[in-house]
């Protein structure tokens, strides 16, 4: 490599080799680096998915987002449990606001958090398989189709 060449990109997986213009990947060496950046994907994939599943809900009704990491699906499905919820129950929405937490609200609600998780354990589903199919498993874009998740306006 001469002196002034600025050094290569990382390659895109451990088996790739610089040939002093680009990265190659032998032959040799194919389907085995072509498993293992599969393998390393698709645990991309489930962490995504998982970090979904803590996103938040959308509560249309109402039109705020609800939390939805561990803490507060256990407080959810306890109130489930009750048979009424007590009078003048209010819950803080992701943007901090105060609403009323009604059983109607309690039921649009577990219902949603239900849809939204089976949307994107079906959308992860349709990823592995797209990636198995993928020939260059380290180049694969698996962005779409994720339900939307909370983000704070700053």
């Amino acid at each position: 490599m001469e002196e002034n060449q600025a050094l290569p990109d990382r390659p895109p997986t451990p088996y790739h080799i610089w040939d002093g213009g680009q990265w190659l990947l032998p032959e040799a060496v194919r389907e085995t680096a072509r498993y293992w950046a599969a393998a390393e994907k698709w645990e991309e994939i489930k962490q995504k998915r998982h970090a979904n599943r803590h996103g938040g809900v959308f509560v249309d009704s109402i039109g705020k987002w609800f939390h939805s990491t561990e803490e507060a699906r256990q407080k959810y499905t306890f109130m489930r449990t009750l048979t009424q919820l007590p009078p003048n129950l209010v819950w803080s929405t992701m943007d901090g606001e105060i609403v009323k937490f009604t059983r109607e609200l309690l039921d649009e609600l577990s219902l949603k958090m239900l849809t939204d998780e089976q949307k994107d354990f079906a959308n992860a589903r349709q990823h592995k398989k797209l990636l198995g199919q993928s020939p260059e498993p380290w180049n694969y874009d698996y962005s779409g189709g994720w339900m939307k998740i909370y983000q704070e306006e700053s």
